[in-house]
């Protein structure tokens, strides 16, 4: 598991308006989840598995959470892994975080992340003795502008028959049946994203494709899902969604897309 970066967090002051802000032990799981959240792209060992990490990202599971939670907390004042798993999936239902669980770990991702947590941030004038923080979050763009230019100059080109630039071209056609006049995107660039969902994010190229079917043809997500990137951003939210309708609509036989296809069973870890 990893570590949590060190340094300062944002915390916006809309908070107060959340279910978050009435409960301090919730709150308190919160600025946890941003505390462990990457500020950049990581990768590092698990068990002899290579794991990338992109920003707002972190690998946890509710045991390993719980322990943290509890770290130097009297027993009496303790919280169980049973409410740690019923307060994520809260964020996550609520639209703050997204998991996606293997058999071994889950991966966390801040909703938002870069929105909220800006790299390069307004701070005080009169808070001089803060310097050194803007110093290295300006370092810190300048290296991720310094990577988008080396992997610039390594872009992928993807053949006509390669499954990643044919599901990219899957998913402009579902859109384009939604509205004819969506604009052309650089199907190159969205073939290497499905080249990430395949790689990193381990989806396979039958459930990718199963998901653009659903999303386009779900009244909300047809409206949110206009790139590979949002597809991939949303997937996890997205299969749980199309879970939930495929059990609501069992008993009358109607067809949605199915645990089996989307093959989510028993990877909860929250």
């Amino acid at each position: 598991m990893t570590q949590m970066e060190s340094g300062w967090i944002s915390l916006q002051r809309k908070i107060q308006n959340s279910f978050v802000w009435t409960d301090s032990r919730v709150l308190k799981l919160w600025e946890i989840c941003l505390f462990k959240a990457s500020i950049k792209l990581t990768r590092f060992l698990f068990n002899g598995e290579e794991v990338s990490l992109d920003r707002g990202q972190f690998v946890t599971g509710r045991y390993t959470l719980r322990d943290e939670y509890n770290t130097g907390v009297k027993s009496g004042q303790q919280v169980s892994a049973t409410s740690i798993s019923r307060w994520m999936r809260k964020f996550r239902d609520s639209g703050m975080l997204d998991i996606r669980a293997t058999n071994r770990y889950s991966v966390v991702t801040v909703i938002k992340y870069d929105e909220y947590q800006k790299v390069g941030q307004q701070v005080d004038s009169n808070r001089t003795s803060s310097g050194h923080q803007v110093d290295t979050l300006e370092q810190d763009k300048q290296d991720k502008q310094d990577n988008k230019k080396n992997s610039a100059k390594k872009t992928r080109t993807y053949s006509s028959d390669s499954q990643e630039l044919i599901l990219a071209s899957y998913l402009l056609e579902k859109m384009k049946l939604n509205n004819p006049d969506v604009k052309e995107p650089n199907l190159q660039s969205w073939a290497d994203d499905v080249r990430l969902m395949i790689e990193r994010d381990k989806r396979e190229p039958s459930k990718i494709r199963k998901m653009i079917d659903w999303s386009q043809s779900d009244n909300f997500w047809s409206g949110n899902v206009l790139s590979v990137k949002k597809l991939r951003k949303h997937f996890y939210q997205m299969a749980t969604q199309a879970n939930k309708q495929h059990l609501a609509n069992k008993k009358n036989g109607s067809a949605i897309v199915s645990r089996e296809h989307l093959n989510l069973d028993n990877v909860e870890d929250f």
